[in-house]
C-alpha cells in the first residue's frame, strides 16, 4: 500500500517518517447551495497547473483532521510534495510522530481511515445559467491551503491511492456533505458569466 514508514537521518539523529501518498482533488462536480443567491448550484474545480495556485502547498500546507484548523493538536501532519498529473492533484504527506496521532496513523496504515478532503479559496469563477437547470460554477484560479483526513469527502475520488481506484471517472455528482470542503464565505474574486435563456 502507500501508508509507509522510511527511517531517515536529521541532526545526527534516525528519525521515522510516516508517509502517504494521496489524491487530493479530481475536479470532481459537487452540488453546493448558495446562502446569498439562495440557490443551488454544481461546482467543479478546474485541475491544471495554470488554474491552481500552488504556493501554500508547496510550502509545507497542513495535514488537518477534518478541516479542523483552530487548535494546533489538529494539525495531524503536512504536505511534502505535491503534483498535478493528467487532471488529478496527488500529494505526498507527512504524519506526525507525537504520540497522539498514534491511532489516525494506524488506522490509515490498515485501510480504515483512507478519504482526503482539500480546503481551498476560489480566485476566479466561470459561471453559466440557464433558465430550468441548475446553475454551474467552475473555479478557475484557486488556491488549496490544506488537506484534511475525512469521514466522508465531497469528492469521492479523493483518498489514500492505496486504497483508491485509480480507475474510476474523473467527475461524480456529490450531495451537500457536512464538511465543507472549501474556505469560502460569500462568492468573492472575478466571476465570468454565462448566460442563456
Amino acid at each position: 500500500g502507500s501508508a509507509r514508514e522510511e527511517t531517515i537521518e536529521r541532526d545526527g539523529k534516525q528519525v521515522t517518517q510516516r508517509l502517504c501518498d494521496v489524491i487530493w482533488t479530481t475536479g470532481a462536480t459537487v452540488r453546493r447551495y448558495d446562502w446569498w443567491n439562495d440557490e443551488n448550484y454544481d461546482e467543479s474545480l478546474e485541475v491544471s497547473e495554470s488554474a491552481i495556485r500552488m504556493t501554500r502547498m508547496n510550502d509545507g500546507a497542513p495535514l488537518l483532521n477534518s478541516h479542523y484548523s483552530w487548535d494546533t493538536r489538529d494539525v495531524l501532519g503536512r504536505v511534502e510534495k505535491v503534483w498535478i498529473e493528467k487532471g488529478v492533484g496527488y500529494a505526498t504527506v507527512r504524519f506526525s510522530n507525537r504520540k497522539s496521532v498514534d491511532e489516525i496513523w494506524q488506522d490509515v496504515s490498515e485501510g480504515i481511515l483512507s478519504k482526503i478532503s482539500v480546503g481551498y479559496r476560489v480566485h476566479a469563477w466561470e459561471i453559466v445559467r440557464k433558465d430550468g437547470q441548475v446553475t454551474t460554477k467552475r473555479a478557475t484560479d484557486w488556491e488549496p491551503h490544506e488537506i484534511s483526513l475525512v469521514a466522508i469527502p465531497a469528492d469521492s475520488g479523493c483518498s489514500v491511492r492505496s486504497w483508491n481506484s485509480l480507475n474510476a471517472p474523473a467527475t461524480r455528482m456529490e450531495g451537500n456533505v457536512p464538511q465543507a470542503t472549501d474556505t469560502n464565505t460569500a462568492p468573492n474574486g472575478t466571476e465570468t458569466e454565462t448566460r442563456t435563456d
